[in-house]
């Protein structure tokens, strides 16, 4: 505070002798006139403060002292003039780089702004989308068109569909009994050209919304996910024009997925139709036999180690003790503990398991090669004992069963005849896990002409 005493000094300032009146300010003395220049009194707390410590707010006419700016007063985003936080010539912008965005009443009447028709939010105009004669921000245009979901979406009820008296039908709510095997894939597509090409994508890949559905993926700049309800392995087959029009449809808006890198593939599996046993034998397999998973997923080690990481420690959260790992999958088995989400195998989901290994694609023999690969691992876990299962042979009775049913899954088996067998013995840099293979001779093995004739998918 400033105080006046009657007494001859040197004002700090100007370094005049003072005579008469004294000002003081923080045990420091002016004269009359520079302490009248220098120091000024918050319009807001009152407090007194040197003229370097204050701020002239122009929209008010008023002087405030560093603090009280802060606490009472926003900057303009457009012009950085100070407004009180109350004023009625602060106005609150919303943009999609995010919230808290203040702009005053002149630069709102001289920049173009306008009011979402749905939420009355306001937005630049430049970031407004046009939908009949209204203009809407991003989520509600998103809403109203109703193509592209929130990543949190979950319908309703889910259709599981399936082959019923040889007929293609679904039920909505529930499957068609608790024990049927049903699946479900989720493919995660890319744009590097606009948004309105991604409308334009949704749009029709969400024209048959009893199978599919769209949702967003924070991951995708210009993507989503196509996400089907749950089919049986016959109604696949059946009905694979539907799936491969979703493909085929994005790859004509100039989308990728397989080149993107971030694009994953993931198929989910009911766990109504797998005892715990199945699960054991499912988690024991796909982390006992990397190699082998990482050449069906078409992934790069990095992207796996990122996304869907095949270490079995990842599983059971680094217990060191081998008596502790075999426990702790058991439990995972039972449903009793959840997993991290970026693992090559998802159990954390209340009603499904999620197979998170498998590179996107737009290829459409890959997209059937994950899905047969899928099918056929729960079909041959099923029928093979937890011994052989767990031996060191276990992937060759995988392949084994393939090849006992290779017009069923031809897609994957031709995949890995293309990549274990279709190579040149003078190459020094052969395939992975090629002496596994080395004693079985897969193409003596393939008793389907028109497979041994196809040499690529």
């Amino acid at each position: 505070m400033s105080n006046a005493v009657e007494n001859t000094q040197c004002c700090v300032t100007c370094d005049e002798q003072i005579t008469g009146e004294v000002m003081t300010f923080e045990d420091e003395s002016y004269c009359q006139t520079c302490h009248d220049d220098e120091i000024r009194e918050c319009d807001s707390c009152q407090c007194q403060n040197h003229v370097e410590h204050t701020i002239y707010v122009e929209s008010s006419d008023e002087i405030v002292c560093e603090p009280c700016s802060e606490r009472h007063y926003q900057p303009c985003n457009d012009c950085d003039d100070l407004q009180r936080y109350d004023s009625e010539n602060l106005i609150t912008i919303c943009q999609q780089v995010g919230s808290n965005y203040y702009v005053c009443n002149s630069c709102f009447e001289t920049r173009e702004y306008m009011c979402c028709e749905s939420c009355s939010d306001i937005y630049y105009y430049d970031e407004m989308y046009l939908s009949g004669d209204e203009y809407y921000c991003y989520s509600c245009y998103q809403s109203i068109r109703g193509q592209i979901h929130s990543y949190s979406y979950e319908p309703h009820e889910l259709n599981f569909h399936h082959i019923k008296n040889g007929e293609s039908c679904f039920t909505s709510g529930k499957p068609l009994t608790k024990n049927t095997l049903y699946m479900g894939v989720e493919l995660e597509i890319d744009s590097h050209n606009s948004i309105d090409s991604k409308n334009e994508c949704s749009v029709e890949t969400a024209n048959d919304e009893t199978l599919f559905f769209n949702k967003e993926d924070g991951s995708l700049d210009y993507g989503f996910e196509i996400v089907s309800h749950p089919f049986t392995m016959d109604y696949f087959n059946a009905n694979k024009d539907r799936f491969h029009k979703r493909i085929n449809t994005a790859l004509k808006h100039g989308f990728r997925s397989h080149d993107v890198g971030t694009c994953g593939m993931h198929i989910h599996v009911s766990k109504d139709a797998l005892s715990n046993l199945d699960i054991f034998k499912i988690v024991h397999f796909m982390y006992s036999n990397v190699d082998f998973i990482k050449i069906i997923s078409n992934r790069t080690w990095g992207q796996i180690n990122e996304w869907c990481s095949l270490d079995i420690n990842s599983l059971i959260h680094g217990l060191n003790d081998p008596s502790k790992k075999v426990e702790r999958i058991c439990r995972v088995a039972k449903r009793k503990g959840g997993t991290p989400k970026y693992v090559g195998l998802n159990l954390a989901k209340d009603n499904t398991i999620e197979f998170r290994i498998f590179r996107g694609t737009l290829n459409w023999s890959t997209y059937q090669k994950n899905v047969h690969f899928v099918h056929s691992l729960i079909q041959w876990i099923k029928s093979t004992s937890l011994e052989q299962i767990t031996s060191e042979y276990a992937v060759l009775s995988f392949l084994d069963f393939l090849c006992r049913n290779q017009t069923q899954y031809n897609h994957l088996i031709l995949f890995i005849f293309n990549r274990f067998y279709s190579f040149d013995i003078h190459e020094k840099k052969q395939p992975p896990l090629r002496k596994i293979f080395k004693h079985f001779d897969l193409m003596s093995r393939m008793n389907n002409k028109q497979l041994l004739k196809k040499r690529s998918i």
